[in-house]
């Protein structure tokens, strides 16, 4: 197990460390041909990280929180990188409501939330349609990279869908203090 105790900078309430978020994208394996998707980005911690250790042909992020949203999209002009301008999408959306194309995504890396900061009403209801729309718009053999503290939720869901998900690698860990897990799951092919 690695144990962080330094912090690069200073993170905003519920912002992952870049460490953590370094971590999330060296599980999900590296390849500069990602089309990468973070639906819960806030932000942008894990993909700003991904921008900054590796190639990519895509980045998207979205998050329902408009502030969020627009506070990533000033880190991005700030940075003045011009493959991360040109390949780094941001947008204020509902992951939930937006019709996404199928197949398009080869790696979702998500920190989902976990309800300290944001209310959910059913945490049942939403893992599951959150793995009915990664499945859906997760290319074959795609990676889908999570970091939940909701752990009982995610491995009963794993466990139902056994057909469609195939879980390669768990991590137990620590994250403010609070038990969560690091996923890294396969879509398996029809």
């Amino acid at each position: 197990m690695l144990r962080i105790t330094k912090n690069r900078k200073k993170c905003e309430k519920g912002e992952l460390k870049p460490e953590i978020s370094n971590i999330l994208n060296l599980i999900a394996s590296i390849d500069e041909n990602d089309v990468i998707l973070d639906p819960f980005c806030g932000s942008g911690s894990i993909l700003l990280e991904r921008s900054r250790i590796a190639n990519f042909k895509g980045l998207f992020n979205c998050d329902i929180d408009k502030e969020k949203v627009l506070a990533l999209k000033d880190k991005i002009k700030k940075i003045n990188n011009k493959k991360l301008n040109k390949s780094f999408f941001v947008k204020n959306l509902d992951f939930f409501e937006n019709n996404f194309d199928n197949n398009f995504f080869k790696k979702i890396i998500t920190d989902t939330p976990w309800g300290f900061f944001e209310k959910i009403d059913n945490i049942d209801a939403f893992y599951s349609k959150f793995f009915e729309i990664s499945y859906r718009i997760l290319k074959e053999n795609g990676i889908l990279v999570l970091l939940t503290a909701n752990k009982n939720e995610v491995e009963s869901l794993l466990n139902k869908s056994l057909n469609k998900f195939q879980l390669q690698e768990k991590y137990d860990v620590l994250i403010s203090g609070k038990k969560a897990g690091i996923y890294k799951i396969l879509k398996k092919n029809k």
